[in-house]
């Protein structure tokens, strides 16, 4: 079960270290809060943020994740990260949006790994003792 969780990480990896060596820094204005409704009724939010491209051109955009209570509050500028060939693909400059994928499949794959290795090694103990118990009995 871990080696596909370890291919998700390896690839989620070479995803964000691809994005990292094509984007480029620079600051944004977050602009708006956009409400998503979930099917249950509660409210997430989104922010649009704006910002100037490398050709001088004014970027509106809003980002693809949402949380509550709201990440950014209008008005805000933070830094972001967004491809030198495609300025709507961005993400904001923090450990969470540009490694999450990468440490979340990290953990559960280590997880993994430290379990099997657990049923490896104690496994046979386990298993013989029980054995020898039913023998007793």
């Amino acid at each position: 079960m871990s080696i596909p969780v370890i291919a998700l990480g390896i690839w989620r990896f070479n995803v964000t270290t691809d994005f990292l060596s094509n984007s480029i820094d620079t600051t944004a204005t977050v602009i708006e809060l956009i409400e998503k409704i979930s099917s249950e009724g509660s409210s997430t939010y989104s922010p649009r943020i704006e910002f100037i491209d490398v050709n001088g051109t004014k970027q509106t955009v809003t980002s693809s994740s949402s949380s509550y209570p709201p990440a950014y509050s209008v008005g805000e500028v933070t830094e972001i990260k967004f491809k030198k060939d495609n300025p709507v693909d961005f993400r904001f400059n923090n450990i969470f949006d540009l490694w999450f994928g990468v440490i979340l499949s990290s953990i559960i794959a280590l997880s993994q790994i430290i379990v099997g290795l657990i049923f490896w090694f104690l496994g046979p103990v386990i298993v013989g003792s029980i054995t020898k118990g039913v023998k007793d009995a």
